[in-house]
């Protein structure tokens, strides 16, 4: 943005009197009062808060009350809940914040369609491909492309993956590879499955829930347990009602699952998420990770 202000000038499209546009470290040289009011333009890639933020040490955008302070651009979708916060910060310390919800304002990092068409005609390219932004804006800049004399058959609106083969006099899309995201994990790259990110998803969001218990295949009896342990899921001393209704649950699933001639551990297991699971969603809507842990005597 700076040096888009910078070209301005130089070009004559901006027209203002020597010195009326200041460095921002250059704010407190003057002393309070000497400008009857500042304004202060901020882009800052779409607002990405982490690059300005008035909390950090490393903050370029000085401000003080009577200041205005406009947010040429929009915020980046995902990033809503920490630009209002930092427009309540600054509004706080006095400062006026015009931003793109309230006065409808917002300046564009891309080039129009007009810009665009020069830049065609400029380069007049045999074959063209646009490689920016989603599909339907290809499209569109494809057809931009139509209009200054580029050949429709010699245009391709490539997907992520797609290969497209260049020689001297020739272009033409040669096969795919795939370009899907890579998960890195820790020092591990591209081994997270979707089970994975499942389960840690479940798990920020449930908790855990393990149940422990000790049991005697060969007399069918339970030697010790049910004993619940919970993480993420409720505060164990606040939740003791749900805690022994859910304990005599899974007395009575297991002594049940025993009674089978074919029990196993795998069966009991079977039987304690299957017994516990609808009961934790009918009383806390939530449905945490369930971790059976069944023990013989031999294991104690």
């Amino acid at each position: 943005m700076e040096k888009a202000i910078v070209n301005g000038i130089e070009l004559g499209y901006i027209k203002a009197p020597k010195g009326t546009f200041i460095e921002p470290n250059e704010i407190k040289d003057y002393p309070a009062g000497e400008f009857s009011s500042s304004v202060q333009v901020v882009r800052v890639s779409l607002w990405q808060p982490s690059l300005v933020s008035p909390t950090e040490p490393t903050v370029r955008y000085n401000s003080n009350p009577g200041d205005t302070v406009i947010f040429s651009s929009s915020p980046i979708p995902g990033n809503t809940t920490s630009v209002n916060k930092l427009i309540n910060i600054i509004s706080e310390a006095g400062v006026e914040v015009i931003h793109g919800k309230v006065n409808n304002i917002h300046t564009s990092g891309h080039g129009g369609q007009q810009e665009q068409k020069l830049m065609l005609r400029l380069i007049k390219p045999k074959y063209f491909m646009p490689v920016h932004g989603e599909y339907r804006m290809q499209k569109v800049h494809a057809g931009l492309a139509v209009d200054t004399g580029v050949e429709k058959d010699n245009i391709f609106i490539m997907s992520n993956g797609d290969v497209l083969a260049l020689t001297a006099d020739s272009a033409r899309i040669a096969g795919h590879f795939n370009a899907q995201d890579i998960y890195v994990d820790g020092n591990r790259i591209g081994e997270i499955g979707a089970a994975v990110l499942k389960d840690r998803r479940d798990l920020s969001e449930d908790g855990v829930v393990l149940a422990v218990a000790t049991v005697d295949f060969k007399s069918q009896m339970i030697l010790s347990g049910p004993d619940i342990l919970s993480r993420g899921f409720v505060y164990m001393r606040e939740s003791g009602d749900l805690i022994r209704q859910s304990q005599r649950i899974l007395f009575n699933a297991i002594r049940i699952a025993l009674k089978n001639k074919d029990a196993s551990v795998q069966s009991v297991n079977g039987a304690i998420v299957n017994a516990i699971r609808p009961f934790l969603y009918e009383n806390t809507e939530r449905e945490p990770i369930i971790i059976p842990m069944i023990l013989t005597p031999d294991e104690e």
